[in-house]
């Protein structure tokens, strides 16, 4: 029989394990009903007759070894571990502005409609939601940062010559 995961194989199934376990547990139910029927047979003065045999403890011939379902975390150093937890929430804060750098990053390379541009940032790189999108669009357009001109009907953006901070 062999663990879940194929590695190694048990050197005896769980089934004759128990096997002996169960004949175990009848030859000390045979011990108990003899010193009951001796201790029935004696005054009840002598309590050392109840007393047990005295035998190594029954133990498997091999603990089971436990799956590890995920393995252990490497230990970083302290230092590394908290830069890079303040890397996280810098660029937590600032995604906003990061996402709105993307999105006027992309339309100054390339001449593309809001929908290719929607597949870019969204669907592709999965930076933000489509409603975030849209709102972040529009945002950049209140803030005179995009233009937009519909040619066949199709809204095509462009950006303004200006730089985009905080």
């Amino acid at each position: 029989m062999k663990d879940l995961f194929l590695r190694k194989e048990l050197k005896q199934p769980a089934s004759k394990e128990l096997h002996k376990l169960v004949k175990r547990v009848e030859q000390l139910k045979k011990t108990l009903l003899e010193l009951e029927q001796t201790t029935a047979n004696e005054p009840e003065s002598n309590e050392s007759a109840l007393e047990l045999p005295l035998e190594e403890p029954i133990l498997m011939e091999e603990e089971p070894e436990y799956i590890v379902l995920k393995s252990p975390k490497q230990k970083q150093n302290t230092h590394t571990a908290s830069l890079e937890q303040e890397a996280i929430a810098t660029v937590t804060k600032n995604k906003k502005h990061i996402i709105k750098q993307k999105i006027i990053g992309v339309i100054s390379k390339n001449k593309v409609t809001t929908k290719q541009l929607k597949e870019i940032i969204v669907d592709k790189h999965r930076y933000c939601s489509k409603a975030t999108y849209y709102r972040y669009v529009h945002e950049l357009k209140a803030e005179n940062l995009l233009e937009s001109i519909i040619v066949n009907q199709k809204e095509y953006l462009y950006g303004i010559q200006k730089e985009y901070h905080i």
